[in-house]
């Protein structure tokens, strides 16, 4: 059966998680599948958005009303904009010819993790709104604003800790009701069945299948092309609002093996170690995170955990890179990765250096031409005058 409905109208979905590109040349670019398919971006090239945006749509997409608005986005751009008060990019096959589009990978969970650095045993939690691919309408039931925090959030997480260092969280409950939960950091099969409820892809199912249930994992190990998406779900309108970070590898040896990793929880009941084991790497792992933490130089940054990364201990190393990456771990491999991961940090460091100067050769031109240039125009008033 056809992804249409019968009345022939395209569906219309929201895909919601985190999304990354790579930044190639025009002609290195995907393209849309072959077919009746349209694609809404919301975020720049190289960019991320942010939960105030993510929200807005959210509450388009929850409104029936807005129907005929979002089903022909190239003839109410304008409405869309207003709506969401965000500009739109819109790519659509034209006559069988295959639209260019943004390279990009889509991980299919929305989530944020919390993490209390100042107090090791503090506050760990995992924030997520809606996840997946989502068809309009949404039907969400907005909480009464007296119930929101208590069924916003998992009932063990402690609260005051939690707003010492997500300051934004009431702010953010309110903006996104209902569609923004606080879990803990190792995710339940209940916390999957309520962040992906009527997800047209994945569904809860095939995330549950996955054994470690850090939200870091489990997104990493359903990255997928946002052109294969599109053709694994089928014909329809798409609306990626999601972000369009530049993809490096820092991106997926960090996050990945970095912030999944600091759970004593996580250690000892996803991987079956020893207390004294898991409290063992979990100082590894801390020392490290602490360090590049410290850093405030996105380039010093990744040369810390490049560098601690691989003086964890072996078994660590080991643990960590079968869990998010599966096979068998091979040091060679990140001694390639990370190798490339250098030069690409020489290459861009350069870049930039060379960017700021020319931007204070730029300000400087501009500063010189402004103050002679207001000598010039007194000069000549004076000469009018005389």
């Amino acid at each position: 059966m056809s992804a249409a409905t019968v009345n022939d109208e395209l569906p219309i979905y929201i895909i919601l998680g985190h999304g990354i590109e790579t930044l190639v040349d025009f002609e290195e670019r995907d393209t849309l599948p072959d077919g009746d398919f349209t694609l809404v971006t919301l975020a720049e090239a190289g960019t991320v958005t942010n939960i105030d945006q993510v929200a807005k749509i959210l509450h388009v997409f929850n409104d029936e009303g807005s129907k005929e608005m979002l089903g022909d986005p190239l003839k109410h751009k304008k409405e869309i904009k207003r709506a969401i008060e965000n500009k739109i990019h819109i790519y659509k096959n034209v006559e069988g010819k295959q639209m260019k589009i943004p390279k990009l990978k889509v991980s299919p969970l929305a989530y944020w993790t919390i993490i209390n650095y100042k107090h090791k045993n503090g506050v760990r939690a995992t924030k997520a709104v809606l996840s997946g691919v989502h068809r309009f309408p949404l039907h969400a039931e907005h909480i009464p604003d007296d119930k929101l925090i208590e069924q916003s959030m998992d009932p063990s997480l402690n609260k005051e800790q939690l707003a010492e260092i997500d300051r934004f969280y009431i702010e953010h409950l309110k903006l996104s009701n209902p569609f923004l939960k606080y879990y803990k950091d190792i995710l339940t099969d209940d916390n999957l069945d309520e962040i992906y409820k009527d997800s047209v892809y994945p569904k809860a199912e095939d995330v549950k299948n996955i054994k470690v249930k850090t939200p870091t994992c489990l997104a990493y190990k359903f990255e997928i092309s946002l052109s294969d998406l599109m053709k694994r779900v089928g014909p329809g309108i798409y609306y990626y609002v999601i972000c369009r970070a530049e993809d490096n590898i820092m991106r997926s040896t960090f996050i990945t093996y970095g912030t999944a990793f600091t759970s004593m929880e996580t250690l000892m009941e996803e991987f079956e170690l020893s207390e004294e084991d898991a409290k063992k790497y979990k100082k590894e792992m801390d020392d490290l995170i602490d360090a590049v933490y410290a850093e405030r130089d996105y380039y010093k940054k990744t040369k810390i955990f490049i560098d601690g990364f691989l003086g964890l201990s072996f078994p660590f190393r080991k643990l960590i890179f079968e869990a998010a990456d599966g096979g068998t771990y091979d040091d060679s491999k990140y001694d390639t990765k990370f190798k490339d991961l250098r030069e690409y940090i020489a290459k861009t460091e350069v870049t930039r250096q060379r960017s700021v100067m020319q931007q204070k050769s730029l300000k400087a031109k501009i500063k010189f031409t402004l103050k002679n240039g207001n000598k010039s125009a007194r000069k000549s008033r004076k000469h009018r005058r005389n």
